[in-house]
Formats: C-alpha cells, structure tokens, sequence
C-alpha cells in the first residue's frame, strides 16, 4: 500500500533514499523481519523512514535481531545523521527490524 494519507494507524515506511524517495515498503504494528537479506532486497538498503501513529521500530545492524540497535520514533529523513556505538552511522546498516516490540535505544520522542 501506499505510505501517503495513512491516518492514524501505527505503522513504518522505509525508504531506499534519503527525504523519504525512491523504493519503499510499509510495515504495521507487531511487524518483524529477522533477515533483510531474504527475498526482500532490503539488506543494507534503508536510507530513511517514516513513522505514523505512534509506532516505534527497533533497527538491527545484523540478522536475528543482534548487533547494534537503535529505536525509532519519529520520521528520519537521513539515517546518515544517526550514529551507532561505533563510529558509523545508521544508513545502509539495518539487516533486521521489528516494530512496537523494540528492546533498543530510544531515538526520537521521549
């Protein structure tokens, strides 16, 4: 479906570029992907995401959920600007996801 007019549901759209462009995918509440890399295309691809409602979205640098991890509350138009543990920043790093049942760090509203 499209991520445009969504209203009040509690969901995330990820976005293949920057400012919200190029290929993307929406997801709902209660929502994972524990391995990016199969069958979707969307390993090490995500540049940016939006957020509806009040959905939260744990982002996972490896497969299964492990690795660093950020939570994401509120719309990133450039995951270039987060930055992990280390000093590399959140773009082109996500492998797996899972939304409203996030056990990482709070990024965004508190």
């Amino acid at each position: 479906y499209r991520d445009d007019r969504r209203g009040n549901r509690n969901n995330v759209c990820i976005y293949e570029e920057v400012n919200f462009r190029g290929r993307y995918e929406c997801f709902d509440s209660g929502d994972e992907i524990a391995d990016f890399g199969r069958g979707s295309g969307w390993n090490d691809r995500v540049s940016s995401i939006r957020v509806y409602g009040v959905a939260r979205v744990t982002l996972y640098r490896d497969i299964n959920f492990r690795g660093d991890r950020v939570t994401v509350d509120r719309d990133i138009p450039d995951l270039r600007r987060v930055r992990m543990t280390s000093s590399l920043n959140w773009d082109n790093q996500v492998s797996s996801f899972d939304i409203n049942g996030g056990r990482g760090r709070a990024y965004g509203r508190r």
